[in-house]
C-alpha cells in the first residue's frame, strides 16, 4: 500500500500498512534550491507530527517521506540554507541537517535541547535557540557553532545578515537584540512581543507582533516602532511575512499601508512565496495549498504526505463504511473492507465539515445498520446526518461551548441505535467559571435531541454499555488529580455511582460480550499507567491488573480493543510525551503481554478498532497484520513431522487452518506440493515415506484471516534420509 518509508514497517510480530489517508498540519513550508542557487526547485514541509518532514522537487505535486528507519519525533520547524541542497529542521528537541535535498538527515549533536524554532540567512548563517537559555550561531551551515547566553523567544535574519532576536526580560516582557558571533546588543526596544520579522531586501524594516498588537520600524532595530491597527485574528499571535513590495501578511490578512488597513488574504496561518516560479503556498484543509494565480485560489497538494491526527474511528456492520474524526474535520470511506481484502487502498472523502467553523473532529459514531446515519462531535457540538454527510443538523445538547468542551465518545445502548450516549469534558472554564468538568448526555431518538444525565461534574471520557444495559464511564484529565475526577463511574439507568478510583486517569474502555469482561487502560504523569480487567458483571467493583510483569511502569495507556476473532486477546497502546509509542498484545488467559508493534517517537495511537487491527494515530490511519509462526519438528524414530501453527505474538495455536506440505528430493531441487493437513488441537502430524527428502510446510491466510495475518508463512525445513 501507499507510503513505504518510515511510517510502515515489518516487525517481529506484525506488519503495518498505511491506508492512504493523506494530508497533515504543516507548521510551515519553505523554498530552497537543489543544485543551482536561486532556482527555488525544492520545497520542504514541516508537519506538527512524528517524522513530519516532507520534501518535494515538483512544486508540491508529490511529497516524499523520510527514509525507512528515520525517527525524528515531532517536527516543529524547517528552514533552508542559501547553499543548494541544504536545509535544517527541528525534530523533537534535536537539530538535523540535510545536504542531499531531504533524502537523508543527520543530527547536529553540537546543539542539544533545541527550542521549536530556528532561523537561517545568507552565507550559511544558522541561528538555533535552545531551551537552556542559550542561542547557537553558525556561519558555515552548522559545521561549527558559537554559543551565547540568551533566552530567545523568536529570531530572524535581516537582509544584511544581522540577527534580530526577541530575548526574554521578565515574565512576558521581551527586548529586541541584535546578535553577531561576537555578542549581543540590546536595542532598548521592549514590550510583550512574541515574534520578529524582517523585510527581505530592506534591513531597516522590521515588524514585531504579539497576541495583543503589532508594530513596525522603518529605521532599523533601534529606531522608532509605530503601532499598526490590529488585524482580525491577532489573538493567534502569528509571525508577520513581509514582501519586497512592502506588503505585510499577518494571520490571515495583509496590509499595503503599514497596518493602517487590513484585507483578508484567503490564507491560513502562514504563507510562502516562490516568486521565481510563480507559486504561493499556504495551509489548506488537508495540508498544503498551492496557488498559481497570486493567491486568488488554492489547490490541495498532499500526495505522499501523511501527518493527519486521527482522533476517533467508527465502522458499520458491513465493514465497508468507516468514518474518521480527524484534525481538519471528518472523513469517510465506503470501500474499506473490500479494499483491504484486495490489498488496495481505501478511498477517502476528506474533509467533510458540518459548517465553516468546524476544523477538527473529536468523536464520531455511525449507525451499524444504517450507515447514512452518522453523529459527529466537534467543538462541543454534536452534528447529525441521515444522508451520509451531505447535509447536517446541529443537535441541541445544552452544553456550554464557551469552555472548550470536547466530545470524547459516542456509544449506543445495547445495539439500539435510537438510544445513544455522548461523553464530554472541558478544562478551560467558560461562562460558568468551572475550570474542569464534564458529563454524559443521552438521546432516545437517534441523536436528534439530547438530555443531560446529571452525572457528577467530572471530565467524562470513554464509555461502554454492558449486557445489562448499564453505562460505564472512564473519567480523568491531567489537570486535576481529585479522586472524584478519576476512575470509573456506573449509571444503572437511575443513578450514578463511582466504581473505582485509585487516582486512575482512564483513557479507554473495551467490553467483550463473549466473556462479559470490561478492559480499561489508564495514563498520567502523576501515577503509573495500568491495564485493568473486570469480570465482576453487574457490579463491576472488582478490578484486576493485566500483564503485571510485562507492562512497564512508565506506561501511558491510550487505547484498548478486543480481538473480534479471539476474545482472549486484547491490544493496548501507550505513548509518553517525547517517548516512543507502542502497541502491546495481551493474552488474558495467561496474563502475558508482549510488544506487538513499535511506533515512532512521539507517535500516539489515539483510537483503535478491530477488523484486523486498525489504528488512528497522529500520523494517519493504519492496518496491521499479525505474523504467524509455522514450525516443523522432526521425530526421527517415528519418521514423522509434527506441524505447529501459532500466532507469533500470543503463541496461541491457530487451529482449523489448513497447511500444505512440500517436498524436494535434494537440496538443489524444487519443492513440490505433496499433501495438505488441518491443524487440530494445536498440531498436525505427517508420516514420511521411505524415500525421505527435504520437507517444508506453508500456510496462506484465507479470506477469514486475510485482515488479521500476513498473506504467507513458511516453516523451517526438515530432512529425512532415504530408507535402505
Amino acid at each position: 500500500m501507499l507510503l513505504a518509508g518510515s511510517f510502515v514497517s515489518a516487525q517481529e510480530n506484525s506488519l503495518r500498512q498505511s491506508l492512504a489517508f493523506e494530508g497533515g498540519y504543516p507548521e510551515n513550508v519553505v523554498v530552497g534550491s537543489s543544485v543551482t542557487a536561486g532556482t527555488n526547485d525544492m520545497l520542504y514541509a514541516g508537519l506538527n507530527s512524528p517524522n513530519g518532514i516532507f520534501w518535494s522537487d515538483d512544486f508540491a505535486d508529490t511529497w516524499h517521506a523520510p527514509s525507512a528507519g528515520s525517527d525524528f519525533g515531532t517536527i516543529s520547524d524547517v528552514q533552508t540554507s542559501t547553499t543548494p541542497g541544504t536545509a535544517f529542521m527541528v525534530g523533537g528537541i534535536n537539530l538535523y541537517r540535510t545536504q542531499d535535498n531531504g533524502t537523508t538527515w543527520q543530527e547536529l549533536s553540537a546543539v542539544q535541547n533545541v527550542s521549536q524554532f530556528i532561523a537561517t540567512g545568507t552565507g550559511g548563517v544558522l541561528v538555533v535557540p535552545t531551551r537552556d537559555n542559550q542561542v547557537y550561531i553558525s556561519s558555515d551551515d552548522g559545521d561549527n557553532f558559537t554559543a551565547l547566553d540568551l533566552s530567545v523567544t523568536d529570531v530572524t535574519v535581516s537582509a544584511d545578515g544581522t540577527i534580530l532576536a526577541l530575548v526574554t526580560v521578565t515574565g512576558d516582557t521581551t527586548a529586541l537584540y541584535t546578535i553577531t558571533l561576537s555578542g549581543a546588543v540590546n536595542t532598548g526596544v521592549s514590550g510583550t512581543w512574541r515574534y520578529v520579522a524582517a523585510h527581505p531586501t530592506d534591513p531597516n524594516f522590521i515588524v514585531l507582533s504579539s497576541s495583543s498588537g503589532v508594530s513596525y520600524s522603518s529605521t532599523g532595530a533601534a529606531g522608532v516602532f509605530t503601532a499598526m491597527t490590529n488585524p482580525e485574528g491577532i489573538s493567534n499571535a502569528q509571525k508577520a511575512v513581509i514582501r519586497a513590495s512592502g506588503r505585510i501578511y499577518l494571520g490571515n490578512d495583509y496590509s499595503d499601508d503599514n497596518g493602517t488597513t487590513w484585507t483578508n488574504a484567503s490564507i491560513r496561518n502562514w504563507v510562502t512565496f516562490d516568486d521565481v516560479n510563480g507559486y504561493v503556498y499556504t495551509q489548506s484543509d488537508r495540508g498544503v495549498g498551492r496557488s498559481s494565480d497570486a493567491g486568488v485560489s488554492y489547490t490541495d497538494k498532499i500526495t505522499g504526505m501523511t501527518g493527519v491526527t486521527v482522533n476517533d474511528l467508527a465502522q458499520d456492520d458491513s465493514k465497508e463504511v468507516v468514518w474518521l474524526a480527524a484534525q481538519g474535520g471528518f472523513a469517510k470511506s465506503t470501500n474499506f473492507a473490500s479494499s483491504l481484502a484486495a490489498g488496495s487502498d481505501p478511498t477517502w472523502e476528506f474533509p467533510i465539515n458540518q459548517n465553516e467553523t468546524v476544523n477538527t473532529g473529536d468523536a464520531v459514531w455511525v449507525d451499524p445498520n444504517q450507515s447514512d446515519v452518522v453523529l459527529a462531535g466537534a467543538s462541543g457540538v454534536i452534528f447529525r446526518t441521515a444522508d451520509g454527510g451531505t447535509t447536517w443538523t446541529e443537535g441541541d445538547t445544552g452544553i456550554d461551548t464557551t469552555n472548550g468542551s470536547i466530545f470524547v465518545d459516542i456509544v449506543e445502548y445495547d445495539g439500539t441505535s435510537s438510544v445513544l450516549y455522548a461523553s464530554y469534558q472541558y478544562t478551560e472554564g467558560g461562562s460558568n467559571n468551572d475550570e474542569i468538568g464534564g458529563g454524559v448526555i443521552q438521546s432516545t431518538d437517534g441523536g436528534i435531541t439530547w438530555t443531560d444525565l446529571d452525572m457528577p461534574n467530572v471530565p467524562a471520557g470513554p464509555m461502554v454499555v454492558d449486557s445489562d444495559g448499564q453505562l460505564i464511564v472512564g473519567v480523568g484529565v491531567e489537570q486535576t488529580s481529585a479522586e472524584a475526577s478519576r476512575g470509573l463511574y456506573l449509571f444503572n439507568g437511575l443513578a450514578w455511582s463511582q466504581l473505582y478510583s485509585q487516582s486512575a486517569l482512564i483513557t479507554a474502555l473495551a467490553y467483550s460480550s463473549d466473556t462479559n469482561t470490561i478492559f480499561a487502560v489508564s495514563s498520567g504523569a502523576d501515577i503509573e499507567g495500568e491495564v485493568y480487567k473486570s469480570t465482576d458483571a453487574g457490579n463491576w467493583g472488582q478490578w484486576d491488573i493485566v500483564g503485571t510483569n510485562d507492562i512497564p511502569s512508565d506506561f501511558w495507556g491510550q487505547n484498548v480493543v478486543v480481538n473480534a476473532h479471539n476474545s482472549d486477546q486484547i491490544f493496548v497502546s501507550t505513548a509518553r510525551p517525547s517517548g516512543t509509542g507502542y502497541i502491546y498484545s495481551c493474552t488474558i488467559s495467561t496474563d502475558v503481554c508482549e510488544i506487538y508493534y513499535t511506533g515512532l517517537k512521539d507517535e500516539t495511537f489515539n483510537t483503535m478498532l478491530f477488523d484486523g487491527l486498525v489504528t488512528g494515530s497522529n500520523t494517519g490511519i493504519y492496518s496491521y497484520q499479525s505474523k504467524a509462526n509455522l514450525r516443523l519438528t522432526k521425530r526421527t524414530k517415528q519418521r514423522q513431522l509434527v506441524i505447529r501453527l501459532t500466532d507469533k505474538s500470543t503463541n496461541q495455536s491457530l487451529n482449523n487452518r489448513t497447511v500444505k506440505i512440500y517436498r524436494k528430493a535434494k537440496t538443489a531441487g524444487t519443492f513440490k506440493l505433496i499433501d495438505s493437513m488441518k491443524i487440530k488441537n494445536g498440531k498436525a502430524q505427517y508420516s514420511v515415506h521411505a524415500k525421505g527428502g527435504i520437507f517444508q510446510a506453508r500456510w496462506r491466510a484465507t479470506k477469514a484471516d486475510a485482515n488479521v495475518y500476513t498473506a504467507r508463512t513458511l516453516s523451517n525445513n526438515k530432512k529425512f534420509t532415504r530408507l535402505p
